[in-house]
């Protein structure tokens, strides 16, 4: 068993979805399935041909092993009985029980009613199929079952029961419980405010052994250094792209907690704008890139012994430097809204440049969406012509794209 579980990519409706390598688990493969049948729809695919388009999608070298040995028989299937070859073939033989006993030992808890039945749903549309999926009228008596205690008796002294439409009866059922988590939060300010004009601290929960810690407020300094540095104020982190309500973070530990000064900022600017390792070049016929290509090594000095004055003894050898070295290039797959199956790249990595650069014209043909950068960057380019009059050539670089490359292998992301 893999450590890595499939997931499902699919960047355009126009493209086949992609399940990556890893354990295949139910809820990869319904996503999967779904996006496919989105395919479909939009390319128009005949019933006959649709398994063919998307087999080679999942990505999995054992699964492509299966597919290349069977493929006679499994691109003669329709697309839903090929599903059900996967099923049977690439899921646990209790998969299905698996699934059925998490949705049924599911209760709401504290959870949004909203949340949970979407939860419910969710799990038994993986069940679509099997003779263990859950109708309507199992669902509702499950959902009911299983609801809050205050939600419940709210619920049995209303006539919401009465409802016959399973879909309307959740909507009532979720307003209901919006309208229990008004109220209590109504009754909690009521009580702060009482136990505050009586002079009487809010009760608080008496958990010490496992109450949060957090370090000392900010200090104005602090809070000028963060607030000017797209900074966190949970977690105390600079150049940041999350709020303090949706940190992922833990609050900085106490102990050994120093003050942020200017030089946080800039050890945390600079980790941020650290160079770049990848440049992506496009594939080209060889005619056009005898610039860009490495050619064989051939000698370009000779290393000799050197004759030091004196008794006329060897000093030893001296090893030379060679003028260039080849280059390091990752042969990858790169896909873009313009092109229906990934084309090989070659990416030149660690070359020391403070850019990542792309071909204008791969930029075409992948069709990828370009944005403004905040500031144009110039650059000046080393080697010019002789009748430059100001030196050096300056290029003005003005957007960016996001990119994303695969190893041909699907190993590895990037």
């Amino acid at each position: 068993m893999s450590s890595v579980t499939g997931h499902c990519k699919q960047s355009n409706p126009n493209k086949a979805p992609v399940l990556m390598a890893g354990d295949v688990t139910p809820e990869a493969l319904h996503a999967w399935e779904m996006g496919c049948h989105h395919f479909f729809r939009q390319k128009v695919i005949a019933d006959a041909d649709q398994v063919a388009r998307v087999a080679w999608n999942l990505q999995d070298p054992h699964i492509q092993d299966w597919y290349t040995n069977a493929s006679d028989h499994l691109n003669q299937l329709t697309f839903p009985k090929f599903m059900s070859e996967v099923h049977l073939y690439w899921l646990p033989p209790d998969w299905a029980a698996t699934v059925c006993q998490k949705m049924l030992l599911s209760t709401q808890g504290s959870k949004p009613c909203h949340l949970w039945a979407v939860e419910i749903q969710s799990l038994n549309i993986l069940l679509h199929g099997s003779d263990s999926h859950l109708s309507e009228a199992n669902l509702h008596y499950h959902l009911e079952s299983h609801m809050h205690l205050d939600l419940c008796a709210n619920y049995h002294s209303s006539s919401i029961a009465d409802k016959k439409d399973f879909h309307k009866w959740i909507e009532k059922v979720c307003l209901l419980d919006e309208k229990c988590c008004r109220d209590l939060a109504k009754q909690k300010e009521a009580v702060e405010a009482a136990l505050g004009a009586s002079g009487h601290q809010p009760l608080q929960p008496s958990h010490a052994a496992n109450a949060r810690t957090k370090p000392p407020t900010a200090s104005s300094d602090e809070w000028k250094f963060l607030q000017a540095n797209s900074g966190c104020f949970k977690c105390c982190c600079f150049f940041q792209t999350h709020t303090t309500l949706t940190c992922p973070n833990d609050f900085p530990d106490p102990k050994g907690y120093k003050t942020l000064t200017a030089e946080d900022v800039e050890l945390a600017h600079n980790k941020k704008h650290a160079p770049p390792v990848v440049a992506v070049v496009s594939e080209e016929p060889a005619a056009k890139r005898l610039c860009s290509e490495e050619p064989e090594m051939e000698p370009i000095t000779v290393i000799m012994p050197l004759a030091a004055l004196g008794d006329g003894s060897d000093s030893g050898d001296e090893c030379i430097a060679p003028f260039f070295v080849p280059h390091l290039h990752w042969t990858c797959l790169l896909d873009g809204p313009n092109v229906e199956e990934s084309i090989p790249v070659n990416a030149l990595i660690d070359h020391s440049s403070h850019l990542v650069l792309i071909d204008v014209a791969l930029v075409k043909k992948l069709g990828l969406h370009k944005h403004a950068l905040p500031q144009p960057l110039e650059v000046a380019v080393a080697l010019s012509s002789d009748d430059q009059a100001a030196g050096h050539e300056v290029v003005s670089l003005q957007e960016y794209v996001v990119l994303s490359c695969l190893s041909s292998d699907s190993a590895y992301h990037s």
